[in-house]
């Protein structure tokens, strides 16, 4: 694991929108980064000296994709979810997405055309006070490139999970609206951003190869 980003609520602000065309669902995520679990280093070096810790920097992340074009269904269990996934991890197709994120003025971005999997999923039990389940409304959009089909090659996996028990924000489930919650998210609410270049890898077989011979 080369960079992950575990972000609290220490500036947490959420925005999914229909902005490029209709068929495009974009989340953006920003913040501070935590220090929680102690691993916000950036040991690949995409925002700064390889190794240099990240916490107290400010981020913001963007996934764009179209969930309709995943070609299977999410797990909801009540008619107030919505989900849409694929990937070969399901035996169906993952729809295409992009992913910029941007720490310390710099920006990591990737397009993936035939990503490993890719899941979104709406919630709005509390918007529609459905009291025969747990009162939230949630968004999540979690994707992985194709490469994270193998530990030998470059690997880009992200999620933004955005929930609210307290302060309704979803207000239907469809992927075509407009949707903002710049405050009151739960504190399950956050990001997480891992990237695992391929030279790591070689890396690693390399340094085993030396220490076998």
């Amino acid at each position: 694991m080369d960079l992950r980003l575990i972000v609290g609520l220490v500036a947490y602000g959420l925005a999914a929108s229909d902005l490029a065309t209709a068929d495009t669902w974009t989340i953006t995520a920003s913040g501070v980064i935590g220090s929680i679990g102690g691993q916000n280093y950036d040991n690949a070096g995409l925002f700064g000296p390889s190794g240099a810790s990240l916490t107290g920097d400010s981020y913001i992340e963007t996934i764009s994709t179209d969930p309709l074009l995943n070609t299977g269904l999410g797990t909801c269990g009540n008619i107030n979810c919505r989900g849409t996934i694929g990937g070969v991890v399901v035996g169906g197709v993952a729809a295409p997405f992009t992913i910029t994120i941007t720490v310390n003025g710099l920006s990591f971005n990737q397009t993936e055309l035939l990503p490993f999997i890719n899941y979104s999923n709406l919630i709005n039990a509390l918007s529609s006070n459905d009291t025969s389940t747990t009162l939230q409304d949630s968004v999540y959009q979690g994707v992985q490139s194709a490469g994270c089909v193998a530990i030998a090659s470059t690997c880009t996996a992200s999620y933004i999970a955005a929930a609210s028990t307290t302060t309704p924000f979803v207000p239907t489930l469809s992927f075509d609206q407009s949707i903002s919650n710049p405050s009151g998210l739960d504190a399950i609410s956050n990001i997480n951003f891992n990237y695992r270049p391929t030279d790591r890898w070689l890396r690693y077989k390399y340094y085993q190869y030396l220490r076998q011979h």
